[in-house]
């Protein structure tokens, strides 16, 4: 037997999730019920979350917009980098990346960096950086349309749920980043 054979009897939608996601709808709400348990043990009883829609679409909203933050200052902060780094006039480097997009300043960043055999990030952040830059497309174009639109009322906050984990995991992930490199920024080149 295969790790995938879940996928078997699976159409559609619930197929496409479940590849994303490595688990079907059952799955997904059985783990939803284990999460909606715990946060109930852990919290007290007047500041429940997920126990009503309202309270996970304030939620997911909450999480969308620090993570839209987070992503914009990833995006300055690798301006800020790049500026920096370079031997040209730092405003004018800021002013001449002002409309490059979240790709082509990563571009330009990873191959300034590495001109030496000292960079600040290695590989494997600057392939982070670029994943984020494809979920950042997605929760920036994509997320809201993945729930909003689905009639059946279960099937929605089941969605919402999910969505809102995942968004929760990317923006923890995406916050330690942008920590990072804004103190590159400060400890490198501002009091550096």
């Amino acid at each position: 037997m295969s790790e995938w054979d879940f996928l078997w009897d699976l159409q559609g939608q619930e197929y496409l999730d479940a590849m994303a996601d490595g688990m079907t709808y059952a799955d997904s709400l059985y783990i939803q019920e284990q999460w909606k348990d715990e946060l109930r043990r852990e919290q007290p009883k007047s500041s429940m979350c997920f126990n009503n829609i309202e309270s996970i679409i304030d939620r997911f909203r909450k999480l969308h917009s620090e993570i839209i933050e987070n992503y914009q200052c990833i995006e300055y902060d690798m301006k800020r980098i790049y500026s920096a780094m370079s031997s040209d006039d730092f405003d004018d480097n800021m002013e001449w990346l002002t409309y490059d997009n979240w790709g082509k300043i990563l571009n330009k960043l990873r191959k300034l960096d590495n001109t030496d055999d000292n960079p600040f990030f290695t590989d494997k952040e600057y392939e982070l950086l670029d994943e984020i830059r494809e979920r950042r497309n997605y929760w920036c174009h994509q997320c809201y349309l993945d729930w909003v639109y689905i009639k059946d009322d279960n099937k929605r906050q089941s969605r919402l749920e999910r969505m809102t984990r995942q968004l929760e995991n990317e923006n923890n992930r995406v916050r330690k980043l942008q920590r990072k490199m804004e103190r590159i920024f400060i400890e490198e080149f501002w009091e550096g």
